[in-house]
């Protein structure tokens, strides 16, 4: 909570920051890109960033003032002391082949934090910020080869409701391919944007909608709205769950529980745990890795869906350089 109240404080003042991990963000000060780590001293160890190393609260602080750039800046009181702590004993010399050697109890305790769910409100104001600004620059409309996979499992016709539609690239795919489709997305500018495109190239059986799925009413009233209107229901979600907290995960399938007819399915395509400590192709947002066994079995304690069909690996939604760990679930409403 001290790390995101930073964050949010920075914000506060006008300054850019974006959030790398519950460990990690970036801030772009006045030119100069700066990588922040939490950090802190218990038991007379530094941790910070899978790095632990003996060191004493006195080499700490007091903290000293020390001009960088032309800036007053805060320093620890051994700054060496600090670095040979992170970069070793040669720390004065660049070595291209360093590697941190962290603990295994440190990497325990940094695997621990980084899995801990960030403040619902926090993370949830961090989402909207993040999915507003990338859609506005996203201009990617190709479908993604999850919605290529979803099509061959959907009947002749049907409704789909794309959750998390974001620029609307698999819903106008399903829509061409003749189902009706609702796109719904946290980012009311994507949705206004969404709607007077699908306007103005005359696309028919598609519409938008801004709902929030952390807001369970929103969500049901346009689910029975929409499914009231006939025709078989599917459930689309593509890198919805993982953007996304336990606590809405929770409140979705709860939801999709109660507003979606017996043989409703949903599919879902998400980033699991192993994808964890890859590079992204875009790396700036909130993400929360995901346990496959760990989701399937909440997703069918209560009995309500059962699982179809799932997967996990690499080579399922490969983007440019990026090729994350994903599962793709298919759930059947009961």
């Amino acid at each position: 909570r001290e790390f995101l109240y930073v964050i949010e404080s920075l914000r506060a003042h006008g300054e850019t920051i974006s959030v790398r991990s519950n460990l990690q963000f970036h801030w772009w000060l006045k030119g100069i890109s700066l990588d922040v780590f939490m950090a802190w001293l218990e038991d007379g160890r530094l941790y910070s960033y899978n790095v632990a190393a003996e060191l004493s609260r006195e080499q700490i602080y007091p903290l000293l003032t020390h001009k960088f750039k032309g800036m007053d800046v805060l320093i620890p009181r051994e700054p060496q002391a600090l670095l040979e702590s992170i970069y070793g004993p040669g720390w004065t010399v660049p070595d291209p082949h360093f590697q941190w050697r962290p603990t295994e109890e440190a990497r325990g305790k940094m695997r621990e934090i980084n899995s801990l769910a960030l403040d619902h409100l926090s993370a949830s104001a961090q989402i909207q910020r993040h999915w507003a600004s990338f859609y506005s620059s996203s201009r990617t409309t190709i479908p993604s080869p999850f919605a290529a996979s979803v099509a061959l499992e959907l009947p002749e016709r049907c409704d789909i409701v794309d959750i998390g539609c974001g620029n609307a690239r698999d819903s106008t795919f399903f829509a061409g391919l003749g189902h009706r489709v609702l796109g719904l997305d946290v980012s009311e500018k994507v949705i206004g944007s969404n709607a007077a495109r699908a306007k103005q190239q005359q696309l028919a059986g598609i519409r938008f909608a801004h709902v929030d799925v952390g807001e369970p009413n929103a969500l049901a009233e346009v689910l029975k709205e929409f499914s009231s209107e006939g025709a078989q229901l599917a459930v689309y979600a593509r890198f919805l769950l993982h953007a996304i907290t336990a606590e809405e995960e929770e409140s979705l399938l709860e939801t999709l529980s109660t507003q979606s007819a017996p043989g409703t399915p949903c599919f879902l395509e998400f980033r699991t745990d192993k994808d964890a400590n890859t590079e992204k192709q875009f790396g700036t947002h909130y993400r929360r890795y995901i346990k496959l066994d760990r989701f399937v079995a909440r997703a069918t304690a209560k009995s309500l869906f059962e699982c179809t069909y799932r997967i996990e690996g690499r080579g399922l939604a490969k983007f440019r350089d990026e090729d994350p760990f994903v599962g793709r679930v298919h759930l059947r409403r009961l």
